[in-house]
């Protein structure tokens, strides 16, 4: 096994070693070596000299299982947007919900991305040319959820 150091490296295998046989006090070591005393502390308390992996042991998700299985449900089922996805969680589920996090969990299960859709007609090309005018819409005003005004 080939050990790779970091070229700044204050300490070794066969450093981290002596440190932890060594019966010196930690501020003796730390002045020995010239490390911080919280360095020989965390090498004491090793079993071996050796570095631990930096990678990522956990997911830090903060979607649960089930938030996930709504979201990919949410996708499927109903074929939403991300951010009508993200609206329905943030009311209904889980208000801390950000979009990033609901993105990554679509990401993950597969969903981020939309199947393409068959029989969608193309779009209607219009040829002749009006004035602009009005345009008339009927809003309907939803009940306050979470003391944000909705309506459709």
């Amino acid at each position: 096994m080939e050990i790779t150091l970091h070229k700044l490296a204050r300490t070794t295998p066969a450093i981290r070693l002596e440190i932890q046989q060594s019966k010196l006090t930690y501020k003796e070591l730390a002045r020995k070596f010239g490390v911080s005393v919280d360095t020989i502390y965390r090498w004491k308390k090793r079993d071996n000299g050796h570095e631990r992996s930096h990678a990522r042991k956990n997911l830090l998700s903060s979607l649960s299982s089930v938030e996930e299985h709504i979201v990919v449900e949410l996708r499927k089922s109903l074929d939403l947007s991300l951010d009508d996805i993200t609206e329905v969680m943030k009311r209904c589920i889980n208000p801390d919900l950000s979009r990033s996090s609901i993105y990554r969990a679509m990401k993950r299960c597969g969903v981020a991305k939309r199947p393409p859709r068959a029989g969608l007609a193309t779009p209607q090309q219009f040829e002749e040319t009006t004035e602009a005018g009005y345009i008339h819409m009927d809003v309907k005003y939803l009940t306050k959820l979470g003391g944000k005004r909705s309506y459709v």
